[in-house]
C-alpha cells in the first residue's frame, strides 16, 4: 500500500457453493514491512525518472505493477548493451521478507530517445522506442541499442512477478554499458577457412592454452574469431568456449581447409565444449 492513499476491502461469500457465513467473520491485519521500496522510488513515469549511475542500480518492484524509470546519457555515439539480472535470495533476505515476499522476477526493458531532452516524453517521441524483451529462465534480460553522444534516453523497466500476489521484494540489477568494438582479428582474411592473422593461444601452463575475445557488434550475421593452435605430436584435447550468459556459441575446427570437429550441442549461457584427437600440425579454431 502507497502512503496516503484510501484502499477500499470488499468481502463477499462464494456464491456459487451457497457458503454464507452464519457465524460471522473478522479481518484482521498485520505490519509486515515498512517502506519496502528501494532508494530510487517515485519513478514510476518518465517525469519522475531518476539518473541511472554510471556503475548501475540495484533496486527492486515492491509495489504491484511498479515501474522504474532512469535516465541514461551517453558519453558518446556507440553501441550500448543493457543487462538486467534477477538477484538470488540471500539467507539475510528470507529471514527479514519470507519466502512468500521473495517470488522470482523477470525484466523487460524499454529505451526512449529524450529528443529535446526535456526530462518529459513527448508524444512524438513513442516511436522512438526500442524494446528488450529477452529474457531467460534464470532472470536475466539482455539487449542492445545505439546511442549518440550527449543524448538522453529513458530508461524503463517493467517487472513480471512469478506470484499470484504480483509482489516481490527480491532485488534486480541494472547495468548499461558501451560495448567493446574493437575487433581483435579485423584485419584478418580468411580463405579455404584458413585465417591471415588468427589469434594465438598462449601457453597458460604445460597442459593448458588460453585466449580472450570479443564477439564484437556490427556484423549482419555475429562475429565469427578464428585462433591458432600447433600441436607438436599426438594428443588428447578439450576445448571450451565461454561466452557468457547471453551467447550461445558455437565451435568449429579445422586443419588443411577442412572441418574436422563441430560442437553445437549446449544451449544460451552454457559453455560449448569440444573433446577431441589432435595429430601434428596446425588447427585452426572457429
Amino acid at each position: 500500500l502507497k502512503a496516503n492513499k484510501t484502499y477500499y476491502m470488499v468481502v463477499s461469500p462464494n456464491w456459487s457453493v451457497n457458503q454464507i457465513p452464519y457465524e460471522g467473520y473478522s479481518i484482521s491485519s498485520k505490519l509486515l514491512i515498512n517502506n519496502p521500496g528501494d532508494k530510487y522510488e517515485e519513478n514510476d513515469l518518465p517525469e519522475q525518472a531518476k539518473d541511472l549511475p554510471a556503475k548501475g542500480v540495484e533496486a527492486n518492484f515492491a509495489m504491484p505493477n511498479d515501474v522504474d524509470t532512469y535516465y541514461f546519457t551517453a558519453k558518446q555515439t556507440a553501441t550500448y548493451g543493457v543487462k538486467f539480472i534477477r538477484t538470488q535470495p540471500t539467507t539475510a533476505l528470507k529471514n527479514k521478507y519470507g519466502e512468500e515476499l521473495l517470488a522470482p522476477i523477470y525484466g523487460e526493458i524499454v529505451i526512449t530517445e529524450d529528443v529535446n531532452k526535456n526530462r518529459k516524453l513527448d508524444e512524438n517521441e513513442y516511436e522512438r522506442s526500442s524494446y528488450i524483451w529477452n529474457y531467460t529462465a534464470e532472470g536475466m534480460t539482455t539487449g542492445s541499442f545505439k546511442a549518440k553522444k550527449n543524448q538522453s534516453y529513458f530508461v524503463s523497466t517493467y517487472g513480471m512477478i512469478d506470484s499470484n500476489s504480483g509482489i516481490s521484494l527480491l532485488p534486480y540489477k541494472l547495468n548499461i554499458d558501451k560495448v567493446n568494438r574493437k575487433d581483435e582479428d579485423a584485419g584478418s582474411k580468411v580463405k579455404n577457412n584458413t585465417p591471415s592473422k588468427p589469434i594465438a593461444l598462449k601457453k597458460k601452463n604445460s597442459k593448458s592454452y588460453a585466449a580472450t575475445a570479443y564477439l564484437n557488434t556490427g556484423y549482419q550475421n555475429g562475429d565469427t574469431d578464428w585462433f591458432t593452435y600447433k600441436a607438436t605430436k599426438t594428443e588428447q584435447a578439450t576445448i571450451t568456449l565461454n561466452a557468457g550468459a547471453e551467447i550461445d556459441g558455437i565451435i568449429e575446427v579445422y586443419k588443411n581447409g577442412k572441418r574436422v570437429a563441430k560442437s553445437d550441442y549446449y544451449g544460451q549461457g552454457d559453455k560449448e565444449i569440444l573433446s577431441l584427437k589432435l595429430t601434428k600440425g596446425t588447427y585452426y579454431i572457429k
